[in-house]
């Protein structure tokens, strides 16, 4: 079984800084004052504490809260390297899925809104629970858009979801 980095730990190795780990003492190839962590191939930052990789922004959640988060991990800006405490939240995956940026592979740039070749309209639709709710089709993208959006909000969805992820300043 793999040792669990401990909050003590933790902060015998590193120090938060605005969102990024700082090494507060030097190993291997970690200088002393390096900031932590390297890009995984999903944009989140990967660290090695006493050999284990652990994401990023689980240790500044144990940093700042005392224990490991008890779900998953949602950045509320999309920015998966942007670590800083007041970006991140403990939900379940449901509610983190609720909080997608806009799929690369979306031709119509709006969540949920698909143009239907058969019909030759724009069609709205969104996912709950793992179910396919239909909203509608419509004439222009704008009304489908809207339809979603509204949809979202009813659902419970996060506001930034289906957005563009805002760049850290």
């Amino acid at each position: 079984m793999k040792k669990q980095l401990t909050y003590e730990r933790a902060h015998e190795l590193y120090q938060y800084m605005d969102g990024v780990l700082v090494n507060k003492i030097g190993r291997q190839r970690a200088p002393k004052g390096a900031v932590v962590g390297t890009p995984d191939g999903n944009g989140y930052l990967i660290a090695m504490a006493d050999g284990v990789r652990i994401k990023v922004h689980r240790i500044v959640w144990l940093m700042h809260n005392g224990a490991w988060p008890s779900q998953s991990i949602d950045h509320v800006n999309g920015v998966r390297s942007d670590n800083r405490i007041e970006n991140l939240r403990d939900v379940d995956q449901i509610e983190n899925s609720r909080n997608q940026q806009l799929r690369s592979t979306n031709s119509s740039g709006v969540t949920g809104v698909y143009w239907n070749y058969i019909h030759r309209k724009w069609q709205a639709a969104i996912f709950v629970n793992g179910k396919k709710i239909f909203l509608g089709r419509f004439s222009d993208i704008e009304a489908a858009g809207k339809a979603r959006k509204e949809a979202e909000a009813k659902y419970g969805f996060h506001p930034n979801h289906g957005r563009k992820p805002v760049p850290r300043q």
